[in-house]
């Protein structure tokens, strides 16, 4: 951003250094088809001059540091789509029974330790997005947890076996068809959970000065 904001000012002064290399050759020759008035100053040339760099540094400084919002924004984005195409493919292995207790114990973790980063670069950067909206996202990774590794205690030894939701062979967990039912669920209210926050965050505007 800065070369492009620097190639900017050179352009500008390359177009001021003509216009005024114009008007100096335009007052030491006299052209019978081009006549520059006497009572035009130096001093108004400059103020005009002035005024001109004055509106293009602006406008190139805002068009800069809305483009640096803009970049700032994509990469908060980015981080939330990788969530929720990391919950989807959670909800894959669920389905195909291709999930260790391992991944199924960390994944919540995962998810909740990427959203912190993302609302303390929310923050940091001062975007009007509603802290509360990490609440829900919050209590549905916690359901997530407890339907991927929690299991109810079954005293009857009739109905250990048959019962239990959650069966763990060599590493690997096999899910009861209720328990995959319940896990995608809940796995589906949390990625709308994330795409109202990508809502949120594409709709957002800065806090601050946009100069600061």
């Amino acid at each position: 951003m800065k070369n492009i904001v620097k190639n900017k000012l050179i352009n500008f002064f390359i177009c001021l250094f003509l216009i005024s290399f114009g008007f100096i050759l335009g007052k030491i020759f006299d052209f019978w088809y081009f006549k520059i008035d006497d009572m035009v100053q130096i001093s108004d040339l400059l103020s005009i001059a002035a005024t001109l760099f004055a509106a293009y540094l602006i406008t190139t400084v805002l068009d800069t540091r809305k483009q640096d919002k803009r970049i700032e924004k994509d990469l908060i984005l980015k981080k939330t789509e990788d969530i929720y195409q990391m919950i989807s493919k959670m909800c894959d292995k669920v389905i195909n029974i291709s999930i260790t207790y391992q991944e199924a114990s960390s994944f919540p973790k995962m998810v909740y330790t990427s959203i912190k980063v993302i609302f303390n670069a929310i923050n940091s950067l001062k975007l009007d997005v509603d802290n509360d909206m990490l609440t829900p996202i919050k209590t549905s990774i916690r359901n997530v947890r407890e339907l991927l590794t929690s299991t109810p205690i079954v005293n009857d030894p009739i109905l250990k076996g048959s019962q239990n939701p959650i069966k763990v062979e060599n590493g690997m967990i096999t899910f009861s068809q209720n328990r995959v039912l319940e896990i995608l669920s809940e796995c589906e209210k949390l990625k709308q959970h994330i795409f109202r926050l990508q809502l949120e965050i594409n709709r957002s505007n800065y806090c601050r000065n946009i100069f600061k």
